[in-house]
């Protein structure tokens, strides 16, 4: 199996709850999937190269998208790969072009109209991973915490995100919040060792006891679902 380099992935568990997510999902070598958030490329190239399926990744960081490109060329899986920079909140793609949508420590940062992109371009009965920090109990609104690129994001409590899923007639086939310390200590021990990630490291544990990661699996298209 391709081996995934945990440094530049910028979510912890990343690895972990993308293997535990392909227990619960079909992705095969008719798959078209779309990744939000993909970042330098390695969730999406080691998805890419252990399904032989059809991989697009997108990223406002144009110097991500640049890396991940650069990766997919060197290895040549050019045929599989595709990644661009785009908005996550406004995708460029036509409505139900893809079979899956995986987001993996980036819904956070366009959730504002994110589930509806995903709705929009995701066939029907298709499939969503959404791995995401979640807030436990209460936390200041003004309460922040930096997760991606250095870029403020609100953290959302688990059922506010399962409900906007719902509203657009999802249904949850998997959902489950981890407390897993070791996976956040690996996160910042692998990452540069400057301020800002040592203050988000500070930031993180100050608030260590009412964070979790949430892995959610929804499915497209339920009338059950619909609030």
């Amino acid at each position: 199996m391709l081996d995934i380099t945990r440094k530049y992935i910028s979510m912890p568990a990343a690895i972990e709850l993308t293997m535990e997510a392909e227990k619960h999902i079909n992705i095969n070598s008719e798959t078209n999937l779309l990744s939000l958030g993909s970042g330098s490329g390695e969730m999406e190239i080691y998805l890419a190269s252990k399904y032989n399926c059809t991989v697009t990744g997108v990223d406002i960081n144009m110097d991500a998208v640049f890396m991940a490109q650069n990766k997919v060329k060197k290895m040549g899986l050019d045929k599989n790969l595709k990644f661009q920079v785009a908005n996550a909140g406004d995708l460029p793609y036509k409505d139900q072009e893809f079979d899956t949508v995986y987001s993996s420590g980036s819904l956070n940062s366009f959730f504002e109209k994110g589930p509806d992109e995903i709705y929009r371009v995701l066939k029907d009965f298709g499939k969503v991973v959404v791995i995401e920090v979640v807030v436990m109990g209460h936390i200041d609104k003004n309460i922040q915490i930096r997760l991606i690129d250095k870029t403020n994001v609100s953290i959302m409590p688990p059922d506010k995100l399962v409900s906007e899923f719902h509203k657009l007639c999802f249904s949850t086939l998997f959902t489950k919040i981890y407390f897993d310390q070791k996976w956040w200590d690996v996160y910042y021990r692998e990452r540069d060792n400057n301020k800002e990630i040592k203050d988000e490291w500070e930031n993180y544990k100050e608030y260590k006891d009412i964070l979790g990661i949430g892995l959610f699996i929804f499915s497209k298209g339920s009338e059950n679902y619909c609030i």
